[in-house]
């Protein structure tokens, strides 16, 4: 019988994952896939497109070969932020063109090849659903069956394995910040009721999806196709304003590191989490957010937090199972209890109080091994249809 062809897979920017922890986004999932290869080559045929790992490293003249997709069986996408490149406006127009047209050349070979496949969602952000990948992105390709595999879906989240990254090196955990925020704001949300505008994917590619110039969009580009995207509207998420709150007290110090609505942040943002660490680690708290109607799963703030010594507050029903919350003391629902809390907590209560939460976490927390275990059998069951 021949082996199925499974294609690991990027959709909207290379990655060059190299083992070394804390360097991507979504390191753990990388960390994982590379483990599932090195489990699984004596049965499937893996390939990678658009990405690098360890056990199947790419140089970038060969990191894209879209004939690896023409021939999958299987195709798995690691995601996280997938629902941004569909609001209108959200990306800046050289990103947002050019991830655009990866993606048609991955329609394309699709297309080329219209068997049945499975489509593999591994996914980092709720955002980043099912529906968004079958209705919008992979839109008109004919037999995909979609499988999602989420970050939540582990004891303590899959990002655990940060956890235990940030516990392996050298981090100064001396506390001289009040509060601190990674990431970014958002206000707004896309689904299928979401109004579509046209948007004029320009040509900042040459034909074979290569960048054909770095710098500012020239408009004088011409239009290579026509992709709908979702008006954002409001998502009722309210970390924006919570945040620019905090941001705007003179009596809660605070790092805010990453893009929001209403102020300007106070350190970049970057993916490599070694480089904002610093802040996070000098900071004594951070709050933890999930989109509504999503309270009940987690988020990888949690676990980069309490590697830092950082006590994770939590906004209203997140985690709402107590997978990881302590107790009510952590919940959040007004800015004006997470101002008492931070400013009348003393050091010796926030310590003690930390060190609880962090016992329970250990008791829910497992082992790398477990991880990696867990998630070859989750993607085999999907690549045998017993999910």
């Amino acid at each position: 019988m021949e082996r199925r062809k499974v294609v690991i897979t990027r959709l909207r920017s290379t990655e060059y994952y190299t083992g070394t922890p804390l360097q991507h986004i979504i390191d753990s999932i990388y960390h994982l896939l590379d483990k599932f290869i090195e489990n699984n080559e004596d049965i499937y045929d893996i390939e990678t497109h658009n990405c690098s790992l360890p056990s199947r490293e790419k140089k970038r003249s060969n990191v894209r070969d879209y004939q690896r997709l023409t021939d999958a069986d299987v195709v798995v996408i690691p995601s996280e932020v997938e629902f941004a490149y569909n609001i209108y406006g959200r990306i800046g127009n050289f990103m947002l063109s050019r991830s655009w047209i990866y993606i048609k050349h991955i329609r394309n070979a699709f297309l080329k090849n219209p068997k049945p496949r499975k489509v593999i969602l591994i996914t980092s952000d709720q955002g980043d659903t099912i529906e968004l990948y079958r209705d919008k992105v992979f839109k008109d390709i004919p037999n995909l069956t979609f499988y999602r595999l989420d970050e939540s879906e582990f004891p303590a989240g899959i990002h655990h394995l940060k956890y235990i990254n940030i516990n392996n090196i050298d981090v100064d955990k001396t506390k001289k910040i009040d509060f601190c925020y990674w990431g970014t704001s958002k206000k707004l949300k896309i689904d299928p009721t979401s109004e579509l505008r046209d948007y004029n994917v320009k040509d900042y590619l040459t034909s074979d999806g290569k960048p054909s110039r770095r710098g500012k969009p020239d408009t004088a580009w011409r239009t290579m196709f026509v992709e709908p995207l979702y008006v954002g509207k409001p998502s009722e998420d309210v970390r924006h304003k919570i945040l620019k709150q905090i941001y705007r007290d003179d009596n809660i110090s605070n790092n805010m590191i990453g893009y929001f609505d209403g102020f300007k942040y106070t350190h970049k943002f970057d993916k490599d989490l070694t480089k904002i660490l610093p802040y996070i680690a000098e900071s004594k708290y951070t709050l933890c957010f999930n989109w509504p109607g999503s309270e009940r799963f987690l988020t990888a703030r949690y676990n980069e937090s309490l590697a830092c010594d950082t006590l994770p507050l939590v906004w209203q029903n997140y985690d709402c199972d107590n997978q990881l919350v302590l107790d009510d003391r952590q919940r959040m629902f007004s800015f004006e209890e997470i101002k008492q809390t931070i400013t009348e907590t003393t050091e010796e209560e926030r310590n003690e109080w930390l060190g609880e939460i962090r016992a329970k976490y250990e008791q829910v927390s497992k082992p790398i091994e477990y991880y990696e275990q867990l998630f070859d059998d989750k993607i085999k069951r999907m690549i045998e249809n017993k999910a």
